[in-house]
């Protein structure tokens, strides 16, 4: 357990984190010009996107993301924020890839 609090480890986290919030981004604003509004799943975001535009609703919605794991990694959640990019990765962009690319 002694690795789950080591700076270097949560560093390592807090930058995957980051990163999957950034592809999560690109990839979904791809793909809603690819498939259309209708193709974002959560319905949040899909309602900010038709208020602001996919750009401004993506960058609000991966910067409060981006925020408050910024919080967590800060109080040493760094096992926290590592399940968070592993939800991410499987969730979001897995899913996008596959639709985009697969």
């Amino acid at each position: 357990m002694q690795l789950l609090r080591t700076s270097s480890f949560g560093n390592a986290v807090w930058i995957a984190f980051v990163a999957t919030q950034a592809a999560d981004g690109v990839l979904t604003y791809l793909g809603m010009h690819t498939f259309g509004a209708g193709s974002e799943g959560n319905p949040i975001v899909a309602w900010y996107m038709s208020l602001l535009g996919a750009g401004s609703a993506l960058l609000g919605a991966k910067g409060l993301s981006v925020a408050c794991a910024a919080f967590l990694h800060l109080q040493g959640r760094h096992l926290l924020v590592a399940v968070l990019t592993g939800l991410c990765l499987s969730a979001a962009v897995g899913p996008w890839i596959t639709l985009l690319w697969g």
